[in-house]
């Protein structure tokens, strides 16, 4: 089954969302006074640990970390921020080494899309994973779009 969105339609789409997710951000928050990279960000480190709690992956340690980390990178937090961002450790235990931060400014499921705003703290990746297709219920392979405010994204 062809997805309905074509390159076209998910270009269009992620730079509106891109835009809407920097006017949205600029009108719930407002700049970080007397902000400067330096070497704030490459000072930050985590001990894994801190983010478990008798082996449970605690949410609340995990956005503390990205919290500390936007503010370092001069990253606005909004209270939208704050309330939405989403955090994830893929269930390895090993958070500080993999995991994800993010805010998702599109998650349509009836197109199985996603438009993500990513974090990742120093030394931390996302996991190799693909999203496949399920025919049976007539669900295409989602798609994604990632805008990776810190880290790197390899392709």
């Amino acid at each position: 089954m062809k997805h309905p969105l074509n390159i076209k339609r998910r270009t269009a789409c992620t730079t509106m969302l891109g835009i809407g997710g920097t006017f949205l951000l600029g009108e719930q928050s407002s700049a970080v006074p007397n902000c400067s990279l330096d070497k704030k960000t490459s000072t930050l480190s985590f001990d894994n640990s801190n983010f478990y709690n008798n082996g449970k992956f605690s949410q609340d340690a995990a956005k503390q970390a990205y919290l500390t980390l936007m503010n370092a990178a001069c990253f606005p937090i909004s209270d939208f921020v704050r309330q939405n961002l989403w955090v994830a450790d893929f269930s390895l235990g090993r958070f500080n080494e993999v995991g994800l931060g993010g805010l998702f400014w599109t998650n349509e499921k009836k197109w199985n899309y996603a438009s993500i705003e990513i974090f990742l703290l120093p030394n931390q990746m996302i996991p190799e994973h693909w999203h496949v297709a399920i025919e049976s219920e007539g669900v295409s392979p989602k798609m994604e779009s990632w805008i990776i405010r810190y880290g790197t994204s390899f392709t």
